[in-house]
């Protein structure tokens, strides 16, 4: 045990000086935490384990302890009397040490040289060879091969003989076991500290005997793996290994041999005979003479063997070595002084040897065990024993004070927010914190040994001079600047460095802090605050902004400045303000204390300011009503003044205007020759009125929904009486004025619409809405509703549709007519000569199918938009809009509107004008969804003609006498009974009584309104399955949804036609089948088949179509698949021919020509033909003398 402990000391020394002193090595710096480290230092003791030191680390702090020690540290450290001993222990165990490694000559020579070598290996090969170690160990465990283990015996003193026996003993207790064991042969010669004592006893033939034994018994033995040992001679090989290599030829179960002397020329000779080239064998080869390396070239080229070396390194064999190429394993090298032997292996160039340095523990037993060095040695390690504890036991409690501080010190650095370096002078970076790096994205190794200046943007830095001389002279500095980080942003960084020691022996400390986010965010906040002051010095609205404590103004917009005619230099305070603004002492008092009171509830609550109307006298003497509304923002109140002078105006003029429009629409029912002239003159005015309604737009949608709804009321009886006009009267002027009426309704519809779409934008509450839509049926209906305005201005409207447009697209239709109306509306108003052009056309999606781009352009022959005025086009009440508002005659805000509608579409409207060219508007969706099936609207083109409501009786609930009237006149049907209500309990009361088919009801009326009535009805189950059908003046989405929740059955938005009434009608009254028209009688005598037989058949044929073809063809109508229309098709076709039914052969041939075209419309209505086709032959059936028989 002390020659181990002697061996630990000089081993440590050795590395210590080494790692100190070798050339090529990394210099210790002066960092707080130096990390030096060697990858694989192998020891060999002598109990043969092997020690692998890995990933040692030095401190700096101790390096400097020999180099920079002083007395002031020595006598505030060490001034203790035990600290004395310790260090008198230590020193006195050093020079033991040195004393000990002088008798290794040149043991500090070589040394460096070794850990030269050694530091070069490559570690994954070590920890392969370890691991395969470990299999081995875990393989004799489990018993999967027998191994004899000499050495142990020899140590414990038995005799030879007695070694023999145990051979034996051993193998006959587990030869009943050989199926479960491979087989191991030792031979006693091959152990290294036998070779002194030569014997010539070979393996006996007992041990032979029972080889040969368990291979002829253990028919599986030859299939396990083999370790062969030691191949004592050739008689063995043959006996031993011939069965297994016959077995296999390839020899793959022998897993190995190891090779000692003399023995490994005949195996080789074995493998050279019986080994084919294609396998593999890991061989170890034990050489002691310099003829025997002559055999490793042989070995490695005969038998394709992997080889595992273990030899010597003298001088000579080290070249043979060098030799075997591709080789691998271990070399043993008993003197490591041997400069040649080093030098040869260090030209391997990275082939995976490992190096063993180990000394021959004979000449280590010589030196030790002399008798003077007995004696010395002994009383050296007697007293080196002594102090070792005594300082062992002081060290560890130094080092767990030491630990418990460094703990505590990282602990401290790595929760600090920011990131800390220390660094040289000279700007070599020390140590950093985790945060540090965080910061910059390097690793820890990166920046320790770094120069500072690298990762600094050197522009950010030239102010602040030289740093370190300031930092000198005041002991610190703080300053900003910007590092580079690894991805190479930039980050803005607040610096505060310290001294911590003199100029060039110390250490400078620098914390850091990450100032990029806040700088980002005060940028962000000035560029906010600079859009905010744009935004209010740009509002269309006066606004003010003041201090919401001290009361001064700080700014005033343009507008202000416009509207009363006072700058900000005339009104420095608020108390200013009001002198200027209500010259009257007793008002300003008054409204000042109620100004100062809501400024206090605003700034003491959610900092909303009540709104407070006063009256306020401008620069020119002009008074104003104004109605002031304030927001805090953050220690300022701003305050935006609207002038609701002409808004208490124009809904004065507006009522008016309304009663007026009413008295001359009732005069026009007789006085058809004044009705264009009177209309005209109202709808002019009722222009200028909406201009000016633009100019003091507010953001009341309560008001503008109430507004529209008393609009829709009295359109509702203009709009209906004047189609029933048109209906009963053939005069071509009377029919001229009429059109006149209906297009200035509708274009006063459309701007309700857009003035509610447009409330509906401003409070985000737009709901899009997607149905099928046909869009050649949209824009035939704008091209109708512009025809009349385009003929007053004696231009031509064209319109071009591209035919490959499908019928049905998945569109907001109410929506789609709107951007279609605001769009062709403005190039219908700026266009005086020429006229307007509208195309339609569209482009396939790639690697879909089912969405296309639909591109809508509309071309004008106006007058032009110059370029920097076409943004300004889209923006609502602008002055552009106002100026071609008051040019043309038509609101400044449909475009804007237009185009906040297309963007909640997923779409936008472009623009192309030069001034003198025209306008070119686009309108385009991206992606448009293909619908399947045709919208309701359009499907077969019903006319109002075609339908015919059967007898029934049908209740009116309107509180308005003329809507009712209206119903009354689109339902001139005697066979009609038509009940009368003007509230929602005269409702309830007729239905109790004369039980109504259908009820037609308003949903606002006085005493009950719809929405109660429909709840009541609903209720009572008497009632509950009557379908009620609401009509309002309501706005669509939101009241549509309402009246569905309630339990409405059906849906008519106010103004309603006739045609929209049958059609929402006709789907709760059953049809009533229409009467045969001349041409769809039952066929003459003369059409019909000349044979009697085929005519009898017919009620087979109407039978089968009932049966067969009738629930095809309602599946086809609701789904529209084009597989299921042409399979309807043939089998339509195959009765016809079976039946001679010509008239069933023409409709399956037209049939199946439309789907082959894939025209929705035209299937659309081919398909409904197919009901009157069989109602025909029904009729002929019945008509027949089969059927009078």
């Amino acid at each position: 045990m002390p020659v181990n402990w002697t061996w630990g000391s000089i081993a440590v020394v050795v590395f210590f000086r080494a790692g100190a002193t070798r050339p090529g090595f990394r210099r210790c710096t002066p960092s707080p935490f130096f990390d030096s480290t060697l990858n694989g230092i192998i020891l060999k003791n002598r109990g043969g384990i092997i020690h692998s030191y890995k990933n040692l680390q030095w401190r700096a702090d101790g390096m400097r302890m020999f180099s920079k020690w002083k007395w002031a540290d020595f006598k505030s450290h060490f001034y203790r009397p035990v600290t004395a001993v310790i260090l008198l222990a230590l020193a006195v165990s050093l020079a033991g040490s040195v004393a000990l490694a002088y008798l290794k000559q040149a043991a500090d020579k070589h040394a460096v040289e070794v850990l030269s070598v050694v530091a070069d290996l490559q570690a994954e090969q070590l920890e392969r060879r370890l691991a395969e170690e470990q299999v081995r160990v875990r393989q004799i465990a489990d018993g999967s091969y027998l191994a004899l283990e000499v050495e142990n015996w020899l140590q414990s003193g038995a005799p030879l003989d007695n070694i023999r026996t145990d051979i034996l003993r051993q193998l006959s207790e587990v030869q009943d076991s050989y199926r479960y064991l491979g087989l191991a042969v030792l031979d006693i010669h091959a152990v290294p500290w036998l070779s002194t004592s030569p014997m010539t006893v070979r393996v006996d033939a007992p041990i032979r005997s029972l080889a040969r034994q368990a291979v002829a018994q253990n028919e599986t033995l030859l299939s396990l793996p083999f370790m062969v040992s030691i191949l004592p001679d050739k008689q063995i090989v043959q006996d031993l290994l011939a069965p297994v290599v016959a077995r296999d030829a390839a020899g793959s179960r022998i897993a190995g041999a190891i090779l000692f002397r003399r023995d490994w020329a005949s195996f080789v000779e074995f493998l050279t005979q019986r080994r084919s080239d294609g396998g593999s064998l890991e061989a170890m080869l034990v050489a002691s003479q310099d003829r025997e390396v002559v055999y490793l070239n042989e070995l490695r080229h005969s038998t394709n063997a992997a080889l595992n070396l273990r030899t010597s390194l003298a001088a000579g064999r080290a070249v043979a070595v060098m030799a075997v190429q591709g080789a691998t394993g271990v070399v043993h090298g008993l003197d490591y002084r041997n400069a040649p032997v080093l030098a040869a292996v260090r030209q391997l160039q990275g082939a995976p040897w490992q190096l063993v340095v180990q000394k021959d523990r004979k000449e280590i037993y010589q030196s030790v065990y002399s008798k003077a060095a007995m004696l010395s040695g002994l009383a050296l390690l007697f007293v080196l024993s002594a102090l070792g504890v005594l300082y062992v036991w002081f060290g560890r409690q130094s080092r767990v004070f030491q630990r418990d501080h460094e703990q505590r010190y990282r602990a401290v650095i790595g929760n600090v927010h920011d990131g800390i370096v220390w660094h040289t002078y000279r700007g070599r970076i020390v140590d950093v914190n985790d945060r540090f790096c965080a910061l910059l994205g390097y690793s820890r190794e990166d920046l320790i040994g770094a120069n500072l200046s690298d990762f600094e943007s050197r522009d950010s830095f030239r102010s602040s001079g030289n740093r370190v001389e300031r930092i000198a002279k005041a002991g610190g500095l703080a300053m900003e600047g910007e590092y580079i980080s690894k991805d190479q942003t930039l980050r803005s960084v607040h610096i505060n460095s310290q001294l911590l020691s003199p100029a060039h022996e110390g250490l400078i400390q620098s914390f850091v802090r990450d100032d990029t986010e806040r700088k980002r965010a005060e940028e962000a906040l000035k560029h906010h605050e600079d859009e905010l002051r744009a935004l209010i010095e740009n509002a269309p609205a006066p606004m003010l902004v003041f201090e919401a404590a001290g009361q001064k103004t700080l700014q005033a917009n343009l507008s202000f400045y416009r509207t009363y005619g006072y700058s900000l230099k005339e009104l420095p305070h608020a108390a200013q303000w009001w002198a200027l603004a209500c010259p009257d002492e007793s008002k300003r008092q008054e409204a000042e204390a109620v100004w100062q009171k809501l400024l206090a509830e605003a700034m003491s609550g959610k900092g909303v300011l009540k709104p407070v109307e006063v009256r306020l006298t401008g620069k020119d003497g002009v008074d104003h009503s104004v109605q002031l509304h304030g927001l805090a923002m953050g220690g300022r109140m701003l305050v935006v003044l609207i002038d609701v002078s002409m808004s208490k105006q124009a809904e004065q003029l507006w009522s008016e205007t309304i009663k007026k429009l009413e008295d001359r629409l009732q005069q026009a029912r007789h006085r058809e020759e004044l009705a264009d002239s009177e209309l005209a003159a109202v709808s002019e005015r009722a222009h200028q009125l909406t201009l000016k309604m633009e100019t003091v737009w507010q953001d009341t949608h309560g008001f503008i929904a109430d507004l529209a709804h008393e609009i829709r009321n009295p359109m509702n009886a203009i709009l209906g009486f004047t189609e029933i006009l048109g209906s009963m009267i053939d005069d071509k002027i009377c029919q001229e004025h009429l059109e006149a009426i209906k297009a200035n309704g509708d274009r006063l519809m459309a701007l309700v619409d857009h003035v509610y779409e447009l409330a509906h934008l401003e409070t985000g509450s737009l709901n899009i809405q997607y149905a099928p839509v046909n869009p050649r049926y949209v824009l035939n209906e704008i091209w109708q509703a512009f025809e009349v305005a385009c003929k007053q201005k004696n231009l031509y409207f064209h319109l071009e549709i591209d035919p490959e447009v499908p019928a049905a697209l998945l569109l907001d239709e109410i929506r789609f007519r709107q951007v279609l109306m605001g769009v062709v509306g403005y190039a219908v108003k700026t266009t005086d000569q020429g006229g307007i052009k509208a195309h339609v056309s569209r482009e396939p999606l790639e690697n879909d199918e089912s969405r296309i781009r639909l591109a809508i352009s509309v071309r004008d022959t106006g007058k032009g938009i110059p370029r920097e005025q076409h943004e300004l086009i889209f923006k609502p009440f602008n002055r552009l809009s106002r100026q071609k508002s008051s040019s043309n005659g038509g609101p400044g805000f449909n475009l804007a509107i237009s185009q906040s509608l297309m963007q909640k579409m997923g779409g936008r409207i472009e623009l192309e004008s030069e001034p003198g060219q025209g306008s070119e508007f686009w309108i385009v969706y991206d992606s448009v969804d293909v619908a399947a099936t045709l919208p309701e609207t359009d499907s077969g083109a019903v006319m109002t003609e075609e339908i015919e409501l059967p007898p029934a009786a049908i209740l009116v609930a309107d509180d308005v006498p003329y809507n009712r009237a209206l119903l009354k006149a689109y339902l001139p049907d005697p066979s009609l009974t038509l009940i009368e209500a003007a509230n929602g309990e005269e409702v309830l009361e007729h239905v109790r009584q004369d039980h109504p088919d259908v009820i037609l009801m308003d949903m606002t009326m006085p005493v009950m309104d719809g929405y109660e009535t429909v709840k009541q009805l609903k209720a009572n189950p008497d009632s509950a399955r009557i379908p009620v059908i609401a009509i309002t003046a309501s706005e669509v989405a939101d009241t549509r949804t309402h009246t569905e929740a309630m339990g409405c059955d059906g849906y008519l938005i106010k103004p309603v036609s006739r045609l929209q009434l049958l059609r929402e009608m006709a789907k709760f009254l059953p049809k009533r089948v229409p009467a045969p028209k001349p041409e769809a009688a039952a066929p003459a005598p003369a059409e019909q088949p000349p044979v009697p037989e085929i005519h009898a058949r017919w009620p087979e044929l109407l039978e089968r179509l009932k049966n067969e073809c009738l629930p095809q063809w309602q599946e086809v109508r609701e789904k529209m698949y084009m597989k299921h229309v042409r399979a309807l098709a043939k089998q339509v076709n195959a009765l016809g021919q079976e039946y001679q039914a010509d008239a069933l052969q023409a409709w399956a041939g037209e049939l199946q020509r439309e789907a082959k075209q894939q025209d929705l419309q035209k299937i659309s209505e081919t398909l409904a033909e197919f009901s009157r086709l069989l109602d025909s032959i029904e009729a002929a059936v019945l008509n027949s003398p089969a059927a009078d028989t």
